[in-house]
């Protein structure tokens, strides 16, 4: 190994207590590792990864709010640091895991495993750049993407639709009448839906496929508005027009839209 000395700013994920005594103590042996902090949850743990930006996350497969998946989905591509996965038991992602050479711990694991991870981890830190980290990582999510069955559509006794979302292992359904409007985020959509935010492995153009054409508009390329939760239409410079919705959020017409979505509403521009 050469170069400069490591500062490897690290976060455990976990909600056991005795695992995450294990990691800190091994950790504290070594210099490389300067800032160790812990959390239980996934909502802390997404909190504490986009603010503080820790370089490694020791994660939990399965939190209590969510799995170690949705995790990864709700902080990727705007957050990646590298990840060393603790697990129960072996299945498809530990595979997953190997391929593309993240490392992983099987609980209960000893201490010499632990040594071998880090000094993993070391190695990876001194001899590969963030590129080729980062290419690891999207290697990783395609595979786990395509290894996930697809959801069957749902609809309700009156034919309105319903709009599956995975989270922590559960599968709940959102009313298409409830939903406001869905965004675009990286490579999956953030969909409002009673003042909650949900987030959905799909794109913008297969989502509204599954939509009410007569209920929703696709107002830009990322944004796509329900007509029941839109207020107003207001105008922005000379061509320029905003929608903004019943919850106070305003999002821009893109020209190259603007036309279909005066035609849909019935009024010229």
């Amino acid at each position: 190994m050469s170069g400069e000395p490591l500062s490897i700013r690290t976060l455990i994920v976990d909600e056991d207590e005795a695992v995450i005594k294990q990691i800190t103590d091994v950790l504290s042996g070594y210099k490389e590792f300067d800032w160790i902090e812990t959390c239980a949850s996934g909502i802390e743990a997404i909190e504490r990864i986009q603010g503080q930006h820790p370089n490694l996350v020791f994660l939990e497969t399965e939190l209590v709010d969510m799995t170690g998946f949705d995790l990864m989905q709700r902080i990727f591509p705007v957050s990646t640091p590298q990840f060393v996965f603790v697990t129960k038991s072996k299945h498809f992602a530990v595979k997953a895991f190997e391929y593309f050479a993240f490392d992983y711990l099987v609980k209960p694991f000893t201490p010499e495993r632990l040594h071998l991870t880090l000094m993993k981890v070391k190695e990876d830190f001194y001899n590969k750049s963030g590129e080729q980290l980062q290419e690891k990582l999207n290697a990783l999510f395609r595979y786990v993407s395509e290894s996930q069955p697809a959801i069957p559509e749902k609809s309700t006794a009156n034919g309105s639709s319903l709009l599956p979302v995975k989270m922590g292992g559960r599968i709940y359904f959102i009313r298409e009448e409830d939903v406001q409007y869905i965004v675009a985020s990286g490579y999956y959509i953030e969909i409002y839906a009673n003042g909650k935010k949900h987030l959905l492995r799909q794109s913008l153009r297969g989502i509204i496929q599954r939509l009410d054409e007569k209920k929703f508009l696709r107002i830009h390329r990322s944004v796509i508005i329900s007509l029941k939760y839109l207020k107003e239409i207001t105008r922005q410079g000379a061509s320029d027009f905003n929608a903004k919705m019943d919850d106070g959020a305003s999002f821009k017409i893109s020209k190259s839209y603007k036309g279909n979505v005066f035609e849909q509403i019935g009024i010229r521009s």
